[in-house]
């Protein structure tokens, strides 16, 4: 076949699946969601999420800025902890509909960047692929943001969930019911403000990887 646009392959990998001692659960738990993965990302997946190796799920994204996103849904949906690599390239077989069926650069940097968590034991996500510094870059922000994200109580969780979603203090209070000082107080104690532009700033560097009009031209 002819050189295919650059995509994102992704994996993410369940962390010491095999320690979990409800398996049977966790698998239904992971179809779940990969269920909501495939809804909430739809338009920006050129093969959708399916479950690879039991323990793996693994997808291509058509751009990079809805990384942070996927990296958050999995957080909020899913109560084992995942590790992902990213891998920005080109692939050497045909796009279908299982992400499992191909093959090429973009998964051997996925592939990469995943034994690449696994040895600095890092969550949030490694990136490779994206080019030099940036796929340092990029997984630095991921670290970053997984450091706050682990620090999260529940209550804090809960809040910059809503406020991630573009609701202000006062509309986030309306929703859990409780006064806008409270919710002042919840966010800071979180450094949302800090999450929020260290959140920002990755998407802007994600935002330069948008290869789907280039699939869309390629009619493919």
């Amino acid at each position: 076949m002819n050189a295919s646009p650059s995509c994102v392959a992704v994996i993410g990998d369940i962390v010491q699946s095999r320690r979990i001692k409800d398996r049977s659960a966790a698998q239904d738990d992971l179809g779940e969601l990969v269920r909501h993965l495939n809804t909430v990302l739809a338009p920006h997946l050129l093969a959708p999420f399916q479950i690879s190796r039991g323990d793996e799920i693994q997808a291509i994204l058509g751009c990079a800025v809805v990384i942070p996103d996927l990296v958050w849904d999995t957080l909020t949906h899913f109560a084992h902890p995942i590790r992902f690599g990213f891998g920005l390239g080109q692939l050497n077989t045909e796009l279908g509909p299982d992400p499992r069926q191909t093959d090429g650069p973009a998964w051997w940097n996925a592939r990469a960047a995943i034994q690449s968590s696994v040895q600095t034991k890092r969550l949030g996500g490694v990136l490779v692929g994206f080019g030099d510094p940036d796929d340092l870059a990029l997984t630095a922000f991921a670290t970053l943001l997984q450091h706050m994200r682990g620090r999260f109580t529940q209550r804090q969780l809960a809040v910059v969930s809503l406020l991630r979603t573009g609701l202000d203090m006062v509309a986030v209070a309306q929703r859990l019911k409780i006064t806008k000082q409270a919710i002042s107080r919840v966010a800071g104690a979180a450094g949302w403000r800090s999450y929020q532009e260290g959140e920002i700033a990755w998407r802007a560097l994600l935002a330069q990887h948008d290869y789907s009009n280039q699939w869309k031209h390629a009619g493919l």
